[in-house]
């Protein structure tokens, strides 16, 4: 009678691991737009204006919506005059009142907010910006009689 109860143990004990062992692990997705530093410590290194550390910065926040980026933006762009973050004010301020478009359309956007994204991408395109002039063009062709696009 020793070896059944022997069994019934082992088994147990089997079915124990194999429950434990096979439960399915949480799996943590990370984002390929997360950086390999604290995001924190990329923040102190632009605010002393590290163009790097910008870069870095503006893939980690692609997994946010657009105007959580705008400070940075125009940190980078009015303090450091980097050429590159006058064409991602525009950006910022086009995508956040016209997210889903894959266009140059200004969506709700108010007059004087507009006048200030347009006037960010003209900074970006007297800068030669990578793509500045092209994006000048699509918004100039989309707002062909509007006044603020001069």
């Amino acid at each position: 009678m020793i070896m059944p109860r022997k069994a019934t143990i082992i088994y147990i004990i089997f079915v124990i691991v194999c429950l434990v062992g096979c439960k399915q692990k949480s799996k943590i997705v990370k984002s390929m737009n997360q950086p390999s530093r604290p995001v924190a410590e990329i923040k102190k290194d632009v605010l002393l204006g590290d163009t790097a550390a910008y870069w870095e910065l503006s893939t980690a926040y692609l997994d946010y919506p657009p105007q959580d980026f705008l400070f940075w933006a125009l940190l980078m762009a009015n303090k450091y005059d980097y050429s590159v973050a006058y064409l991602d004010v525009f950006y910022s301020l086009k995508d956040s009142f016209n997210p889903e478009a894959n266009n140059y359309t200004f969506g709700d956007m108010d007059k004087k907010t507009k006048a200030i994204a347009i006037e960010y991408l003209k900074k970006a395109v007297e800068r030669e910006v990578d793509g500045a002039s092209e994006v000048w063009k699509s918004v100039h062709q989309s707002y062909p009689n509007d006044t603020t696009i001069k």
